[in-house]
């Protein structure tokens, strides 16, 4: 049985006199921690996770506020005519035109908006320097504007989900790949594995397909298959595995990326 590939470029460490490193000649369960590059990992998952917690009501707050500025557009908005100063229209895939205005507000202040459009919209088409546009801004606040019409809608209180959906669906397989890997080396067997092939794969990056091989201790074989990203050693050559000894699927090529052995 041939188990899919599990790792991409992989700099495999061929053993010397197919001695297993001492952290794997230690009887299970091993004292593991986190090396480097597992505490990165952890901290970034630490990080989303608390990004999470935190954005959902920030998100809250903002929706909140939003809605309350589209009720009172919708409910007591103020129109005025506002005229244009300025036209800048944009080349490429998607142009863009870009209209500034300025306009008068009730209380006899004046204020300056902008608003950027697509080059086929009406308004894009119409507009020119001196001319017309109507706007809407809220009481509360005369120095937002909306053409109108494009006022905002009120948004969905279900987008507060969002923040801890995106950062945990992150930072959760984080955290799973950590504990897989810890829990593989404090209770997996150490084996010597044998590489018996090797396949050169030309691309943007040069990479090996290795295949290798170990015995359990059934006296079965297991193989599986690496992407290694420096040059692997030739068939026949061991390298150090840890595997789970009721599923041997599972496994990982030893150095683990995350994890260590406690020394």
């Amino acid at each position: 049985m041939v188990i899919p590939i599990k790792h991409s470029g992989t700099k495999l460490k061929v053993l010397e006199g197919d001695v297993l490193p001492r952290a794997l000649q230690r009887t299970a369960p091993r004292d593991v921690t986190l090396n480097s590059s597992g505490w990165t990992v952890a901290v970034l998952a630490l990080g989303l996770m608390v990004a999470g917690a935190v954005g959902g009501p920030l998100v809250a707050m903002k929706i909140e506020a939003d809605n309350a500025r589209a009720v009172e557009l919708r409910t007591s908005g103020m129109r005025m005519e506002a005229v244009i100063t300025e036209v800048r229209r944009s080349r490429g895939d998607e142009p863009r035109v870009r209209v500034n205005y300025k306009y008068r507000a009730a209380d006899g202040r004046e204020f300056e908006g902008r608003v950027r459009l697509r080059e086929k919209d009406p308004v894009a088409k119409a507009a020119k320097p001196g001319g017309g546009l109507t706007v809407v801004y809220p009481p509360s606040d005369p120095g937002a504007s909306w053409l109108e019409g494009r006022e905002p809608a009120e948004k969905s209180m279900l987008l507060v989900a969002l923040p801890p959906l995106l950062c945990w669906a992150g930072a959760i397989p984080m955290l799973v790949a950590l504990w897989r890997q810890k829990r593989l080396l404090a209770e997996g067997r150490g084996a010597v594995a044998r590489i018996v092939a090797v396949e050169t794969q030309d691309g943007e990056s040069k990479t090996w397909k290795v295949t290798y091989a170990w015995t359990l201790l059934s006296g079965a074989e297991r193989k599986a298959k690496v992407a290694a990203g420096a040059e692997p050693g030739v068939p026949g050559s061991g390298i150090a595995i840890v595997y789970d000894g009721e599923r041997p699927e599972r496994h990982s090529l030893y150095p683990m990326s995350l994890v260590r052995v406690r020394q």
